[in-house]
């Protein structure tokens, strides 16, 4: 499952 990529993503998407 991506679970490591939506949070990481999620947390770029918030920093930005």
């Amino acid at each position: 499952m991506e679970n490591e990529a939506v949070q990481c993503d999620e947390k770029m998407t918030n920093v930005k």
